[in-house]
């Protein structure tokens, strides 16, 4: 039951860092209607202040992934002592917590603004490729000329 204690000081500490870091650095005018960004004593930048949230943000999202590919997988082994439980529910739950390290993957590199945009450039140019190989052959018309002029 150790590993209960442990992702809960983990959420209870990313959720205290995710809080601070929002009313510390974020908070809202009354009389305009409008968020301003209140830095913070060190003199921090706006943009800084703000990468620094989405990379709070970003180790969360990985903390709630790992939390919840690998709590199935401790919940069965600690449960099953005595081997009692079929081995596709073992495979089940082994193949879901190494699914972590892709979801890491997927994660980190969909939390970048620079990595979207080479996956889209990179899909425009496959789209592009696709399209150009499945158009008919240039060579139609003069194939129909050909047929066309007598012998």
């Amino acid at each position: 039951m150790n590993f209960v204690f442990v992702y809960s000081i983990q959420f209870i500490e990313f959720k205290r860092i995710s809080h601070n870091y929002h009313h510390r650095v974020i908070r809202y005018r009354p009389n305009t209607c409008a968020w301003i960004c209140v830095q913070e004593a060190t003199g921090a930048s706006y943009a800084a202040t703000v990468k620094t949230i989405r990379q709070v943000k970003t180790v969360f999202v990985i903390f709630i992934s790992f939390v919840s590919c690998w709590t199935p997988y401790v919940v069965v082994l600690l449960y099953d002592s005595s081997d009692s439980l079929p081995l596709t529910v073992h495979l089940f739950t082994s193949m879901l917590a190494h699914l972590h390290a892709n979801l890491n993957f997927a994660i980190y590199s969909f939390s970048s603004r620079a990595v979207r945009a080479a996956y889209r450039r990179l899909a425009a140019r496959v789209v592009a490729y696709c399209r150009r190989r499945t158009t008919p052959n240039n060579s139609a018309p003069a194939a129909a000329a050909a047929a066309a002029s007598p012998p």
